[in-house]
């Protein structure tokens, strides 16, 4: 007999969901929930609506399962799947066209560069695109953007010998390597600041205690290393409570931010999660996702876009998460 699985299927807009074929409902501002065997599946979206000035197109992806593995064909994320237990979520972004769809220029700067002119622009072409343009009409760089680049921003610096073009978006930043034509990050949900060693990133973590995550890099080699990550307040934080305490934990888990997750724990179960043992209880985690008031999926990542979840109960003594239990 074959494993049956409950899908639970979410769209980004509002879609018509067809599963092999067959009509099964309206995913968008709930989810589509239906029971299917554990085989392969053809997954079909149509958007109904969506967002003023976009086109909205209908795509299909098939999700193949053997044995305990699982993949998506043709991937490139249009769809991602989370095993939760007996629950299969399945996240759908539809892809869209500009309208009208006539290319467009969102950002422009013009600069020189060891005796040459460039062209560096955020195009609106079917896609979103950040083009870089030598005075030879050349494209020595080309990147896809996502949708929170359509306001975008390009400036130039120089961040040690190496001189960088950055595009700013709404909460996100892609920074590119004009000596190596290369990209050095691309990062949502963060704004930034620059910094007497480079540049750092300032990643929204979610925490209702007002902490955010800090990244920063340095320059080294013609290039941006990594220079490490601390948590920091960084805005008023809101009432103590149960609740809030296990939503600031799960936000410090999302960036393995072991200590700060530490801090959120009893006494008693901090003595018992010193150093790294924190991370070893939960592994390397991928998402967070809360179920209900005292339990979240921890996620690890399978493949690409495709992710299991494991359930956690949580319960607390005097405000701190007292003890953690794998469901």
């Amino acid at each position: 007999m074959n494993e049956v699985l409950l899908l639970k299927i979410e769209a980004a807009v509002p879609s018509a969901v067809f599963l092999n074929g067959n009509a099964c409902g309206v995913a968008g501002e709930k989810p589509v929930y239906i029971h299917v065997p554990k085989k392969s599946l053809t997954l079909s979206f149509s958007p109904l609506g969506g967002r003023e000035g976009r086109l909205y197109l209908p795509f299909s992806r098939v999700v193949e399962f053997q044995d305990d593995a699982c993949r998506i064909i043709e991937d490139d994320g249009r769809i991602r799947l989370c095993f939760l237990g007996d629950v299969l979520k399945v996240e759908a972004f539809p892809p869209f066209l500009y309208a009208p769809a006539l290319p467009c220029t969102a950002a422009l700067l013009n600069f020189s560069l060891q005796n040459r002119r460039y062209r560096a622009e955020v195009v609106m072409d079917g896609g979103l695109f950040l083009l870089l343009t030598d005075q030879e009409d050349n494209i020595p760089f080309a990147l896809p953007l996502p949708e929170s680049f359509e306001s975008a921003r390009l400036f130039l610096r120089r961040m040690g010998e190496t001189p960088y073009l950055l595009a700013e978006g709404k909460e996100s930043l892609a920074c590119v390597n004009l000596n190596r034509f290369s990209l050095e990050f691309l990062c949502e949900e963060a704004g930034y600041r620059f910094s007497e060693s480079g540049l750092e990133l300032l990643l929204n973590s979610g925490d209702p205690y007002g902490k955010r995550l800090v990244r920063s890099y340095a320059p080294e080699n013609e290039g941006l290393s990594p220079e490490g990550e601390k948590y920091e307040q960084c805005e008023e934080a809101l009432p103590k409570s149960e609740e809030n305490t296990l939503r600031a934990f799960l936000a410090a888990l999302r960036f393995e931010a072991w200590e700060t997750a530490r801090s959120y724990l009893a006494p008693g179960l901090q003595s018992a999660l010193l150093g790294d043992a924190l991370g070893e209880f939960f592994g390397e985690v991928a998402r967070v996702l809360p179920d209900g008031e005292e339990s979240a999926y921890i996620c690890r990542k399978v493949a690409e876009h495709i992710f299991a979840g494991s359930k956690y109960a949580f319960s607390f003594e005097n405000g701190f998460i007292g003890n953690i239990s794998e469901l």
